[in-house]
């Protein structure tokens, strides 16, 4: 399996890519948006991660279900968006700090469906 991973705060994009690692999923990880959505449109069998705090993140979250209406989508933050998370059909949602059971649950959780 293969993820796309956005995170700007590169401490948290580093962790993230380790953890990712720890669980054999290979990662291309952007810490710029527009080069994120991008590929996102460019490859819409990919998995796309979005790791972004505040309402930022929501911007881009719809932004992803847009660029890619049909792709896996897992989405952290650090406010509780659970309901737009629903709205815009995202595979999972969780609060960050990201850890490896919230990840774990995330893939395992995306790949069901």
């Amino acid at each position: 399996m293969t993820v796309i991973l956005l995170c700007e705060d590169e401490v948290q994009r580093r962790e993230a890519e380790a953890l990712l690692k720890t669980l054999d999923v290979r990662c291309t990880s952007f810490s710029d948006r527009r080069a994120f959505l991008d590929h996102i449109r460019s490859r819409p069998d990919l998995m796309a991660l979005l790791m972004e705090p505040g309402p930022h993140g929501t911007e881009t979250a719809a932004e992803i279900r847009e660029q890619n209406p049909n792709g896996k989508f897992l989405w952290f933050s650090d406010l509780d968006f659970s309901l737009l998370s629903f709205r815009l059909h995202a595979d999972y949602f969780g609060l960050l700090p990201v850890t490896e059971s919230k990840l774990r649950a995330a893939l395992l959780n995306a790949q069901k469906q």
